[in-house]
Order: C-alpha cells, then structure tokens, then sequence
C-alpha cells in the first residue's frame, strides 16, 4: 500500500528528506528503487493537489538546528487553514527517524498543544525515551538504523582468525565518551592489541565538543592521543573525508575477538541506536556498547541478546562516565590476558548468542516499523 504525503512548503523539509526523494525527481516517479538505504520511500506517493477524496499525511522533516522556526511556521500554516486538518484530510506528522533530538519534545509537545482543537499531531522519532516524555503529542519510536547497513553486500556470520587482536574500535567524530575511552585503553597499553580508527584532526582545534568544550581543550587534557598517532588505517583511507556508515571493515572484524561500539550519545536523556550497533551483529561479533545508559536493555525489549556471560556489562548502568569507560577497559584487559586459544574458544561458546542476533537483525531489516507507525496513525484517524 501507499502512503500519500502533501509536501508543499520549505518548512517541511531537511537534508534526509532532499537526498531521498527530492533527488529522486519527486512527485515523477512513484517508487524509489528497492535498493534504498533508508528502506522507507519506496512505499510513498507524494499527492500535492489541492483536492483529495483520500487522507494525506502532511509531514514535518525535523532539522534539529532550526526546529524551533519550522514549528512556529507549521502552527502557523495550520491556524490560517485548519479546515484539512479538522476534516482529517491532512495527518500532521512530525519525522526524526535519522538522530533523534532528545531536545525537541518540550518544543513539539508545545505545538501540539496550540493546535489540539483543530488536529492531533503525531511524531515517528529514533530517540526511544521521548515516547515516554509527551502527553498531547502522539510518539512512535522506529529503529530505523537496522536498514542503515548496505544489504546489497550479503554479509555472513564472519569466523575469527586464530591469529587475530582483542578488539576493533573505530571512531571518527570527535566525542567526550570516545576520548576517555581512547585516552583509558592507550594508558593501560592496550592500543596494540586492538584496532583503532581516529579522525580527530578532520575537526581542527575550535571543533565543539557536545559537552561545550572545545577539541584544543581535550588536546590538553588527554596528550595521549595525540602522542599515540598514528592509528589504524582499516577499509577507508581517509576517514577525515569520508564517513563509511553503511560500510564494515569485514577483513579486520575477522581478526578480532569482539567489537566496541562507541555510540553517538551517552547521555542519559535519550535512547538512540545507530548502525553502529548494528555493525557488529550483521557480520556475527560479540560487542560492547558505549552508548545512552541503558542501551543493552533497551536491545534486549527489541528482542537481541547481549553477552553479559562472559563480559561485565555494568558498564551500561547510570554511572559516571568514567567508570563506565573503566569498566570496559577492565574487560579489554581481561580479554587481553588470556591465550588466542582461549579467546576463540569462548567465541565458539558465545556463537547461540551471536546466530540469534544475526537472524534477529535480519528479519528486523525486511521490516518498516516507519510504514507499519504511518498505517497506524492513518487507522487511529479513521476512528
């Protein structure tokens, strides 16, 4: 089935909205290729007449740098003409699916409140918490980053090499988690017995941090980094330029015993999940996830597994930062300590987990709960 959007005005749109559909030449063709990663537009029809026998959904494309101003020109548009939306011919429909701004609910919980008389507003959003944090505005939660990971490439559950390293660790934009753990790891002399990706420098010194400081500041407080260059050099060359978010470094992931996810977000405030996590449960390796606390709790309400046998993964608690990154550096260390023999062995007692959630991950990625939240509030407008 289709679901038809009206798209009309600037303020509708952002970069994921362009770069899908507008570059598809919107509204000439009626379907995206299957190939499509974002797994979503395929099932659009964008219907701009001024008439409709049928509802249309009237979707919002949230840009986090500027939400503020979308919304106040939406309440706007709406208020000066609400008979669409009091007829239910237009569904306002608020769309974050890509990063999940845990800042913006008290905004759009706001403007669904100015317009509650005239239409329900609705808001499908990668960030699991704020489902939780809204009463007037309708939240769906997607886990729209399991169809990030480039499916054409047919990845398998990857062996380890017996001659392999402790762990991968790949970072690229400079964050507080990522230097503390990089700075943790490299003080406890555990940088040579893994594999580390660092693009620090692609930001430049006044480059700001999400905590408020500055990477020329970090540079003084952790010399480490700088003094432990160079880093790995893995799949990509120059990971300065590129970002490779649909990619994995298949080859060296077979040459590791378990994979560290350094997430987007630490935070408590929010509950997002990238493909980063994705990564490592596409090819079959154990992981660690350095992500929103809570994380490997929230993997399992989704139906994964973790490996909390043969790993301590306190880490994932409501914990100062650093000890959770001390946490994870204890396991590294542990892991480190013991013969290739015994890492591959417990590998093999840890495939149950790892085969559950390269089906689990699969069967979710032949899924849209994007469309399957749309049909959703379509049915609860009918009623």
């Amino acid at each position: 089935m289709l679901l038809k959007f009206k798209i009309t005005e600037d303020f509708q749109h952002n970069f994921w909205s362009r770069d899908n559909y507008l570059a598809m030449n919107w509204p000439l063709h009626d379907y995206l290729p299957e190939i499509n990663k974002f797994h979503f537009f395929k099932f659009i029809q964008v219907d701009n007449s001024d008439v409709s026998s049928n509802a249309r959904y009237f979707p919002i494309f949230i840009v986090a740098g500027d939400v503020i101003t979308q919304v106040n020109n939406f309440v706007d548009y709406v208020l000066n003409d609400p008979e669409p939306f009091l007829n239910k011919k237009l569904i306002p429909v608020f769309l974050d699916p890509l990063e999940g701004y845990h800042e913006i609910n008290n905004i759009l919980e706001s403007a669904a409140e100015k317009i509650v008389d005239i239409c329900q507003v609705y808001l499908i959003i990668g960030n699991k918490k704020i489902t939780e944090q809204v009463k007037v505005l309708k939240p769906y939660y997607t886990n729209h980053w399991v169809h990030h990971v480039d499916m054409s490439k047919h990845y398998n559950i990857v062996p380890l090499y017996k001659n392999h390293k402790v762990y991968i660790n790949l970072n690229r934009t400079v964050r507080e988690h990522r230097v503390i753990l990089l700075d943790m790891l490299l003080k406890n002399n555990l940088k040579d017995c893994g594999y580390n990706t660092w693009a620090g420098a692609a930001w430049g010194p006044n480059f700001k941090l999400t905590n408020g400081m500055y990477w020329k500041e970090y540079l003084d407080l952790f010399p480490a980094i700088e003094e432990h260059k160079p880093y790995d050099i893995l799949d990509i060359e120059d990971i300065e330029a590129e970002n490779p978010t649909c990619d994995i470094p298949v080859e060296h992931c077979m040459k590791s015993f378990l994979y560290i996810v350094t997430e987007t977000h630490v935070n408590n405030s929010s509950m997002f999940i990238s493909e980063k996590t994705y990564k490592p449960m596409r090819i079959g390796l154990p992981f660690i996830i350095l992500g929103n606390v809570g994380t490997l709790k929230a993997l399992k309400e989704l139906g994964f597994k973790t490996f909390s046998e043969w790993i301590d993964e306190s880490y994932d608690l409501d914990l100062p930062l650093e000890e959770r990154c001390s946490i994870i550096v204890k396991e590294i260390k542990k892991f480190a300590e013991m013969t290739k023999e015994q890492r591959l062995h417990i590998r093999g007692s840890m495939f149950p987990v790892i085969k559950h959630n390269y089906i689990h991950l699969n069967m979710l990625s032949k899924t849209s709960d994007m469309y399957d939240a749309l049909v959703d509030i379509k049915n609860k407008e009918k009623e």
